[in-house]
């Protein structure tokens, strides 16, 4: 009687909390962060939409409609806006010319996804392209934005044509759990970066920025390069990295295809939603 009485009381503080969780968006600073390595990044396959074409350049940008509604910090949208540069925010946006440089997390006043850094974004080469999909069933579906052979601009505008890297953001229904996934990173290495010029501004960092301006999650490697770091605007906010003031090529090589970085809403009951491999 006792074990019943206890499980009715767990099954009820569930419901509640899903309940909760349904009617609100968990605040950004309460999510939390893991990564893994060995995963295998999947490429979009089957019925897709294609957005970018070759030569797009960062400032290019689509509304969205996605088949749920995604909760971001106090944002909820069924509509998001991603940009070419390599970011995906819930609509409404306040669009400015100048969001789509993407320097940095922490700097944004709007709700903004950003799995890969670097001044100017990314450039569609010859062979780029940028695709979003929808996969699985309600309630448990995900959209997948990846930008495939996405090139960060100023490599490219000054001659490195072969830097190309692969990506997903990954935005999954009713857990609003956020993943980015990594395919190939800089496959020739990163010799172009350390014989080059400051004017590169290329950073080995990511996260994800809330409705207040000044509020982020801010991931990079650490100084050895050994492991990565989250920075909450609220608990350990400094340093700040931006542009082309963290790189190593071992913060490069944290960067590495079968890398998934993973934002989890609703920690306390994470492990009841799909996975990666759903």
């Amino acid at each position: 009687m006792k074990m019943r009485a206890l499980l009715l009381s767990v099954m009820l503080s569930i419901g509640l909390l899903l309940s909760y969780n349904s009617a609100k968006a968990q605040p950004l600073l309460d999510y939390t962060f893991n990564y893994s390595y060995g995963n295998t990044y999947t490429p979009i396959t089957g019925t897709y939409t294609q957005l970018a074409n070759p030569g797009s350049y960062a400032g290019s940008a689509w509304n969205v409609t996605i088949p749920f509604t995604f909760k971001l910090d106090n944002r909820s949208s069924n509509v998001m806006y991603v940009w070419a540069g390599g970011m995906v925010t819930p609509s409404p946006v306040c669009y400015s010319g100048s969001y789509y440089y993407a320097t940095n997390i922490f700097s944004m006043n709007r709700p903004t996804m950003m799995a890969f850094m670097n001044y100017y974004g990314m450039f569609a080469p010859s062979t780029g392209t940028l695709r979003v999909q929808v996969q699985g069933v309600a309630p448990n579906r995900r959209v997948v934005f990846e930008w495939t052979d996405f090139c960060p601009y100023y490599p490219y505008a000054y001659g490195y044509y072969d830097q190309n890297v692969d990506y997903q953001i990954c935005i999954y229904e009713t857990s609003n759990i956020i993943e980015y996934r990594y395919g190939t990173m800089f496959p020739t290495g990163y010799s172009w970066w350390q014989t080059s010029n400051s004017s590169y501004y290329l950073v080995f960092a990511c996260g994800v920025s809330g409705c207040t301006s000044g509020q982020y999650i801010n991931i990079y490697p650490d100084e050895a390069g050994q492991d990565f770091v989250a920075h909450y605007s609220n608990k350990n906010p400094a340093p700040l990295y931006d542009q082309r003031t963290i790189f190593t090529a071992a913060h490069g090589a944290k960067f590495q295809s079968g890398l998934v970085m993973r934002f989890l809403a609703y920690p306390i009951l994470a492990s009841t939603y799909p996975s990666q491999d759903m």
